[in-house]
């Protein structure tokens, strides 16, 4: 007899399946060898008030604002956003290829 706890497995497992085979750099984390859980980041942020969902004509001025040297405060501040908000997205947009990362003070 099947479960509904089991049936509730048997999807999940099917759906970060699908999930993991779209996704090339995932390759190799749930391979045949299991390795234990996976952790995917920033799975909850929305419950601890981040918000990664920016309109496309935003994200083209974040870039902007960026480039012209304002920093992840003043953008933040811009866009009545949190500063986690434009720092994730900025990270996104030099992992693109889309801006140029600044260089680090140390």
């Amino acid at each position: 007899m099947t479960t509904v706890v089991g049936i509730e497995d048997a999807v999940i497992t099917r759906i970060e399946q699908k999930y993991l085979n779209k996704r090339k750099h995932f390759n190799g984390i749930k391979g045949v060898e299991n390795k234990g859980k996976v952790y995917y980041a920033l799975d909850d942020c929305d419950s601890h008030g981040i918000s990664l969902d920016w309109y496309e004509e935003d994200v083209e001025e974040v870039d902007r604002l960026y480039t012209n040297g304002l920093t992840v405060k003043q953008i933040a501040k811009h866009f009545k956003r949190n500063i986690d908000d434009v720092a994730i997205l900025i990270i996104d947009r030099a992992i693109k290829g889309k801006i140029q990362p600044k260089e680090r003070l140390t």
